[in-house]
């Protein structure tokens, strides 16, 4: 049994589901959200900026930086909907936003 719950523990980790969160990729994820909710390609090019200025300083883990680069990229590809939905599941993880 406890193999099983290793398994579905990974599963849910890789899903996006409960992921923990840091501050700063919180705040980066409410960030992209309201640039996707603007539609707006020089607010998405902001965020990256700030994900590329966090990632240098040290203060945005690995895993927050992958998912807000998915984030990102959508929305680069003006799949707005997309890129929303996968903001708010970063937020939803990382307690329901701020």
């Amino acid at each position: 049994m406890g193999t099983w719950f290793a398994v579905c523990l990974a599963a849910a980790s890789l899903a996006g589901c409960g992921a923990t969160v840091s501050d700063a990729g919180a705040d980066l994820a409410m960030a992209a959200a309201q640039a996707c909710g603007r539609r707006s390609p020089k607010a998405v090019q902001a965020v990256r900026d700030a994900v590329d200025r966090k990632i240098s300083l040290g203060e945005l883990p690995a895993a927050d930086e992958s998912r807000l680069r998915e984030v990102l990229d959508a929305a680069d590809a003006a799949r707005w909907e997309e890129a929303s939905a996968a903001a708010r599941r970063i937020l939803a993880d990382a307690g329901g936003g701020r």
